[in-house]
């Protein structure tokens, strides 16, 4: 949520509008990922986690997420232009 709330911010300086629309479209996309969690690959950052790491990007946004027998947690919300190491930080 707070990932969310940041990418809308920054958007929101230049289009709220625009903000709206990326802030809900990630939001859905993150929803679906319950559906079939591992629909996407495994994220090339953390495969070599002992945890099940996914990822799927949108726009310029990778959604990084881990997959469970019991839960799908959303792990972060990333810039893709942002240095791989921030998404090596979620572990």
């Amino acid at each position: 949520k707070e990932s969310l709330d940041g990418i809308y911010e920054y958007i929101a300086e230049d289009s709220v509008s625009a903000a709206r629309h990326v802030k809900k479209s990630l939001a859905q996309l993150a929803k679906s990922l319950g559906h079939f969690p591992e629909k996407y690959s495994k994220e090339e950052y953390l495969v070599d986690e002992p945890r099940n790491y996914r990822s799927v990007s949108k726009w310029r946004y990778k959604i990084v997420y881990e997959v469970t027998d019991k839960y799908l947690l959303i792990s972060d919300i990333i810039n893709t232009s942002q240095h791989p190491s921030k998404i090596r930080r979620i572990t």
